[in-house]
């Protein structure tokens, strides 16, 4: 089966889901055509998102709380495929993938894509910190070269293949009715007066618009913010803070290495 594109479909925060996804975009390109990346985590323009059946798509998202990350559902909304072929790959902090990945090939099918293969990788957990690290440095080495391999198996399973219904019956692990998450998170990240300097790289940096300028001071709006810490790491002055509990329990919890899960 021949693509005329291969589109590299990201929402990544922090930057993990966006490794992944172009490592097996690049993977699977065997032909030498250029690949489209297209990042959702900010708003994209909705003509970008329209595919056919010649086009391929690699769409990877992280996982919170054993589902996709909602903001990721709400930009996958404008997608629009036409029996379009997908590879479904769900990134997660070393804990559990739980139904995420069946969530996101769902998610997928509503939208007129055919998956014809899933995976699940693993990324430094949005909470992990120096002293207390959860999969720090993930995707690594080993976990790109799993991903380049999965990428190249992809690519065998599309050019042995002449009818996109050969896929249908791709089977992921999850249950329905999906994990019911508790929203009763921890609070927003706070930002440290003595080490700010308003430089605006948090602002700038939001996928969700939840920091900005009040009265004199940069701040971090609770009911806006969705936890992705992308703020935390990226702020150049470490004036960034996110305290929560759950970053002890995952670091004692979590700290045997999982491996990525393909399914093809």
């Amino acid at each position: 089966m021949n693509n005329k594109k291969i589109s590299a479909i990201y929402y990544s925060p922090t930057h993990t889901s966006a490794k992944i996804c172009s490592v097996v975009a690049r993977a699977v390109n065997s032909t030498g055509i250029d690949v489209n990346y297209c990042e959702l985590t900010y708003k994209a323009e909705e003509d970008k998102l329209h595919f056919t059946s010649d086009d391929l798509v690699v769409v990877s998202v992280p996982v919170y709380c054993s589902r996709v990350a909602p903001v990721a559902i709400e930009r996958l909304a404008k997608i629009k495929g036409n029996n379009t072929p997908a590879i479904a790959i769900v990134v997660y902090g070393n804990r559990d993938y739980g139904d995420a990945l069946l969530e996101l090939c769902d998610v997928l099918k509503e939208k007129g894509f055919v998956t014809i293969a899933a995976a699940a990788f693993i990324g430094e957990h949005s909470y992990s910190r120096t002293n207390m690290p959860i999969a720090q440095g993930r995707p690594d080495d080993a976990d790109v070269v799993a991903a380049t391999v999965f990428g190249e198996k992809c690519r065998v399973k599309l050019d042995a293949c002449h009818n996109i219904a050969d896929f249908l019956q791709l089977k992921v692990d999850g249950n329905t009715p999906y994990f019911v998450v508790n929203h009763s998170a921890p609070t927003a990240p706070t930002i440290d007066v003595n080490l700010c300097n308003q430089c605006g790289v948090c602002i700038d940096n939001c996928p969700v618009e939840a920091i900005s300028y009040q009265n004199g001071a940069v701040m971090c709006n609770v009911d806006l913010c969705t936890k992705c810490c992308r703020c935390v790491k990226e702020c150049p002055h470490n004036a960034v803070k996110f305290i929560t509990p759950y970053t002890e329990l995952l670091h004692k919890n979590c700290a045997v290495r999982r491996e990525p899960q393909i399914f093809m």
